[in-house]
């Protein structure tokens, strides 16, 4: 089961990180940056602290 789940995960890794378009996932209520994929971190350049702030100031939901 364990190698299932990796193997899971590696996938939507490799999926998010492949995607054309931006992608980002953000954790928890201060929405932390969990994954940035390369076109986001291309249109944004060094992702930060400042970064965080933003997203968490703005409240998307």
């Amino acid at each position: 089961m364990r190698g299932y789940l990796q193997r899971l995960l590696q996938g939507h890794y490799d999926l998010f990180m492949q995607a054309p378009a931006s992608v980002v996932i953000l954790r928890g209520p201060i929405y932390e940056i969990e994954l940035a994929n390369p076109i986001t971190r291309k249109l944004w350049g060094k992702i930060d602290e400042a970064h965080t702030t933003l997203l968490r100031s703005s409240k998307p939901f």
